[in-house]
């Protein structure tokens, strides 16, 4: 997938997935495990203050 800039605020969605449990005995009843993710990303000097990058 390539990535193009959208030059603004734009969101990230990302979901880690963990084994599904079931927890009555017909194991009909299912509890689903994992991590949502949201993560905002802005544009390298856009914000009201200077921010350090990864290194």
């Amino acid at each position: 997938m390539q990535f193009s800039d959208t030059g603004s605020l734009y969101l990230q969605s990302h979901l880690l997935p963990a084994s599904t449990e079931c927890l009555d005995l017909a194991q009909v009843s299912r509890v689903y495990h994992g991590v949502y993710q949201m993560t905002l990303c802005a544009p390298m000097g856009s914000g009201q203050a200077s921010g350090t990058g990864y290194r």
